[in-house]
C-alpha cells in the first residue's frame, strides 16, 4: 500500500512497498517457463522500473525548485508579518507589579526591588529589616529572531540585598549611570556580532543599523565585586580637596661686590 507525504515548501515523502499476492493472474503461466527465459523477462523488468524511477526523479527535482519558491513566500511572510520590538522610546515606565523599565529598539533596562519586613514587638508593627534589588540590562530582541542564546543579558544581579534603601538606590543610580550611553538614542547601533539577534531569516530588520565597533566596557564582574567590598562609610560621597594656596616666590636679590684697586 502506497503512502504520500506533502508539506508546502519543505518536504515531500512518497513511499510505495509491493508485496507478493498468492493467485495473482498470470503466475501459473510463469512457472511454465524456463530459468533462463524467467531471468530474461526479469531484467527487461528492471531496466523499465529504472526508467519509470528516473522519471519519478525528474519529477521529483521539478518539485524542489517549486517548493524552494514556495518557502521564499513564506520566509518573506515571516519577516513582513514580525511586528516592531516594543520599548518606551527610553523613558523609565513601571507596571502594576512595581517593574520599572527603560527601553528602545536594541537595549532594554529593568529592575525591581523588595523590601524585606520583620515585626517590631517594642512598635507593634512590621518595620523594613533590609532591601533586594534585581535588575538587568538585556537586548530587546525582535519575536523569533535568528540568534536567541547565549549573550542575551548584557549584565544584571539578582536579589542584591542592601541593609537600607538608600545604600540600594545609590547602588542603583550607579548602575543606571554606567549603562545610560546605551539609552541615548532610539535605536543605537547594534554591535557586529549581534547582528542575528535583529535579523530574521538572514535579513537585518528595517530601521537597525550595525555598529562598526562596540564601545569598550569595564567587565561587570570586577565591578560588582569591588562594590561587594564597600561598606557604608565608603559609599559617601569622596570630599573635594580645596586648592592649595601658592605662595609668591621671593625676590632674589644679587649683592654686587665692590672691588678695590690694586696699589
Amino acid at each position: 500500500m502506497g503512502y504520500s507525504r506533502l508539506e508546502p515548501g519543505r518536504e515531500l515523502e512518497v513511499r510505495e512497498y509491493i508485496s507478493f499476492q498468492r493467485g495473482r493472474d498470470g503466475f501459473c503461466e510463469l512457472i511454465e517457463c524456463s530459468v533462463d527465459e524467467l531471468l530474461e523477462r526479469k531484467a527487461e523488468s528492471i531496466v523499465r522500473e529504472k526508467e519509470l524511477c528516473q522519471r519519478i526523479d525528474a519529477a521529483v527535482e521539478v518539485w524542489s525548485k517549486q517548493a524552494q519558491q514556495t518557502q521564499q513566500y513564506m520566509k518573506a511572510l515571516e519577516y513582513v508579518k514580525t511586528p516592531p520590538t516594543p520599548h518606551t522610546s527610553n523613558r523609565w515606565t513601571v507596571n502594576e507589579y512595581g517593574n520599572h523599565e527603560m527601553s528602545n529598539m536594541v537595549y532594554r533596562f529593568s529592575w525591581r526591588e523588595y523590601e524585606h519586613t520583620e515585626w517590631d514587638r517594642t512598635l507593634e508593627k512590621s518595620v523594613p529589616k533590609s532591601w533586594e534589588l534585581t535588575w538587568s540590562v538585556t537586548f530587546n530582541t525582535p519575536h523569533n529572531p535568528d540568534y536567541s542564546g547565549d549573550g542575551w543579558k548584557i549584565a544584571g544581579q539578582d536579589r542584591k540585598i542592601f541593609r537600607d534603601r538608600a545604600s540600594m538606590e545609590k547602588y542603583l543610580q550607579g548602575r543606571i549611570a554606567a549603562y545610560a550611553d546605551l539609552f541615548v538614542e532610539i535605536c543605537p547601533p547594534i554591535p557586529t556580532e549581534h547582528k542575528d539577534r535583529f535579523s530574521i531569516n538572514g535579513q537585518l530588520m528595517q530601521g537597525y543599523m550595525v555598529a562598526t565597533k562596540e564601545p569598550e566596557r569595564p567587565d561587570q564582574g570586577q565591578v560588582d565585586a569591588l562594590l561587594d567590598c564597600l561598606d557604608d562609610a565608603d559609599m559617601l560621597e569622596v570630599p573635594t580637596l580645596a586648592p592649595k594656596k601658592q605662595h609668591p616666590q621671593k625676590e632674589n636679590h644679587t649683592i654686587k661686590k665692590k672691588y678695590s684697586p690694586t696699589r
